[in-house]
């Protein structure tokens, strides 16, 4: 309210109406719009019939809006969109890395004490691996998907194949519902406590069962 009066774009503050602003402001906020009204008749000035008008339609709508601020429908939504923000929030820092983190600019390493320059970091060498050693050894590649992009989105389907060309593919019952963008992308759905893939049911097991049986397909290739 105050910011409407006196918007930080323009300098108010060292002009002597400052003091005013702020005082109408405070006025508005303490007993409506009609604080004008009741200055005028104070100051013996008539007040207008637009101002006295434009008073009272913006008091109505101030009440009308405290009235549907404190229904069940409106909080609904308030808390409806403060989830989708957090969920906003945390698909980019999932995207972005430390960007969106709080304090990312910060190092607790550093500290303000320090009297003496530290030894340079020595970055390992790392040897590339000969293909015999690459050949032997023991590999499992799998990808998953998922209920959306938060970081508490549950694991919808888990596939897997290993180098012993053994696939895996198991679908996942969520314990959460499937975000309309994921789905328009994975093709899965869960209605009913069935899961779908295009439209076409198919069979899915629980977390445990399903990493149950992940398990067992890396100690074949083991």
């Amino acid at each position: 309210m105050v910011s409407a009066k006196a918007p930080k774009h323009v300098h108010y503050s060292s002009s002597g109406n400052l003091n005013y602003r702020v005082a109408a402001s405070v006025a508005q906020k303490n007993t409506g719009h009609r604080y004008l009204v009741n200055v005028n008749k104070k100051l013996g000035l008539s007040p207008g019939y637009h101002t006295q008008r434009l008073a009272r339609l913006r008091d109505y709508q101030r009440s009308k809006q405290r009235a549907l601020a404190t229904t069940r429908a409106f909080k609904r939504k308030r808390l409806e969109k403060k989830a989708k923000m957090h969920k906003k929030l945390a698909s980019a820092e999932v995207r972005e890395g430390v960007s969106y983190q709080t304090g990312c600019s910060l190092d607790a390493a550093i500290s303000d004490d320090i009297q003496s320059i530290p030894a340079p970091v020595i970055t390992p060498e790392y040897l590339p691996l000969e293909p015999k050693t690459l050949n032997d050894s023991c590999m499992t590649y799998f990808d998953v998907e998922t209920t959306g992009l938060c970081r508490d989105s549950h694991i919808i389907q888990l596939s897997a194949v290993n180098s012993q060309n053994t696939k895996f593919n198991r679908y996942i019952k969520p314990a959460r519902p499937i975000l309309p963008q994921a789905s328009e992308v994975t093709g899965l759905k869960f209605q009913n406590g069935k899961m779908y893939h295009h439209d076409r049911e198919v069979q899915s097991i629980g977390i445990p069962n399903a990493f149950k049986h992940f398990y067992s397909l890396s100690e074949m290739d083991s």
